[in-house]
């Protein structure tokens, strides 16, 4: 006999965002995987805030610049072990 579900339902705008960032964050099988790009994400864009430190930026464009940078370059490096790995395996 199957137990009866603990979910309840968000009501108010406040529990609906909540249930649907965590969703996100930890949400599914690859939940690790999505808060570790997020954790990322926000990383690069610290790195790139702090850029404005010592060169003459606004801290928010260097933060979304180093953001954008890092996301190509990441796009570039799954691309390029995506084709290592059709050359390996001979197809």
């Amino acid at each position: 006999m199957p137990r009866p579900s603990l979910h309840i339902e968000p009501t108010s705008p406040l529990q609906i965002a909540r249930h649907y960032v965590r969703e996100l964050i930890y949400g599914a099988n690859d939940g690790i995987i999505t808060t570790f790009a997020v954790v990322a994400g926000g990383g690069m864009f610290v790195v790139g805030a702090l850029r404005a430190l010592i060169a003459d930026v606004r801290w928010w464009k260097a933060g979304v610049e180093m953001l954008g940078l890092g996301g190509v370059v990441a796009m570039v490096a799954y691309a390029s072990g995506g084709f290592v790995a059709r050359l390996l395996e001979g197809g």
